[in-house]
């Protein structure tokens, strides 16, 4: 058997390599650290640049939202606060207690849904469409599926109706 140089052996046998596959996708060959790769990813799917929660506005989630508002008041000197910006009345509507919020069940057999993800996809932005955020989907033993939406409670509403008196509203 004739000897082989270092490099013939390094050709013929690649390497195993040991972890995880790379990510194959847009971002792979950028000149970025791996960090802004996966800030870049998590954006690009919708979520939070720093957690990767679900993103309400410019790439954060709710919680850094809040917390990138605070620190550029800080940054740029800013003494009086916008009561009326976006992160202060999405934090007021979620912050508010069970009893301001209005939940409705959707069956997708009810609703006349074959159960393929594509029309369950057109029946959640239905709803969301209406002002309603689905919270859960929870499969039936019968093979349906069950779709449970809140939506917050008009405020002049909540004032009206007494807490003891208002329940569920289901279909």
């Amino acid at each position: 058997m004739p000897k082989q140089t270092l490099t013939e052996l390094k050709q013929q046998r690649p390497r195993r390599k040991i972890g995880r596959p790379e990510i194959v996708d847009e971002f792979t060959h950028l000149p970025v650290s791996r960090q802004r790769k996966w800030q870049l990813r998590k954006m690009a799917q919708g979520g939070c640049r720093i957690c990767g929660q679900a993103a309400i506005s410019g790439g954060y989630c709710l919680k850094h939202l809040v917390q990138e508002r605070d620190h550029s008041a800080e940054r740029f000197g800013y003494k009086r606060e916008n009561q009326n910006c976006k992160s202060r009345l999405m934090q007021k509507l979620i912050e508010r207690p069970p009893s301001r919020w209005r939940y409705q069940i959707v069956s997708a057999r009810a609703d006349g849904v074959d159960l393929g993800l594509a029309s369950q996809d057109v029946l959640i932005k239905h709803w969301g469409s209406l002002g309603w955020e689905m919270t859960a989907a929870v499969p039936q033993t019968d093979g349906d599926l069950w779709f449970y939406f809140k939506q917050p409670v008009p405020l002049a509403e909540g004032l009206t109706t007494p807490t003891s008196q208002r329940k569920p509203v289901a279909e």
